[in-house]
């Protein structure tokens, strides 16, 4: 029972980090510019991020729930406020100052910066608790040892996939020439940009 509750945390984990978004463009372009144990780190801030929302789904903690839903409309227009600077400052950067890899001294601003803007969408709670109603995981009692195991194996399967992610990105980096490196550093602006003003127009239209 419990090995299967490790193994369905991880699979979970694992899927909800796979689909490209925000978080995603942010440690591709981080493991291009800085190598990759910085983007590593940008991805372990966000399965940070989805281990606490895991908890609060799986183990039913209603009254945080609510307060996160409550204050969903200002969380979302922080993130989106942050991604459009994000995107903003990606863009005016140059590729020039480009640093090898574990020279950068930013790793702790990294996690935090991702970290915080995967919290900044608390729709993702609602998200981890359909997911487990559709695997069966709503079904386990909750209890510390529950609790331990499903927030180890979220976290264990969402750093998966970004030590995959970034690893398969450091591989393709030497092979980029200068110039590709500008245009992917503008790319990643723009998305970043774009899913700043997607995060704030949600906020207007719903």
């Amino acid at each position: 029972m419990e090995l299967a509750l490790f193994l369905k945390s991880m699979l979970v984990g694992f899927s909800m980090s796979a689909p490209v978004g925000p978080i995603a463009v942010l440690c591709i372009r981080r493991t291009l510019v800085f190598g990759r144990l910085s983007g590593l780190v940008a991805g372990v801030g966000a399965a940070t991020a989805d281990s606490v929302y895991a908890m609060l789904a799986g183990m039913g903690m209603t009254l945080v729930a609510n307060v996160l839903m409550e204050y969903h409309t200002v969380l979302r227009a922080l993130g989106g406020v942050a991604l459009l600077g994000m995107g903003i400052t990606t863009w005016r950067s140059a590729v020039s100052c480009m640093r090898l890899p574990g020279a950068s001294s930013g790793f702790w601003s990294t996690y935090v910066s991702t970290l915080l803007l995967t919290l900044a969408n608390p729709l993702t709670l609602f998200l981890f608790a359909a997911v487990f109603a559709s695997v069966g995981m709503d079904r386990f009692t909750p209890n510390y040892q529950t609790a331990v195991l499903l927030v180890g194996g979220v976290f264990l399967g969402a750093v998966l996939w970004w030590f995959l992610l970034s690893g398969l990105i450091n591989c393709l980096r030497g092979k980029f020439t200068r110039h590709v490196l500008e245009v992917i550093n503008r790319i990643s602006g723009v998305v970043l940009a774009l899913f700043g003003v997607a995060a704030l127009v949600s906020i207007i239209v719903q």
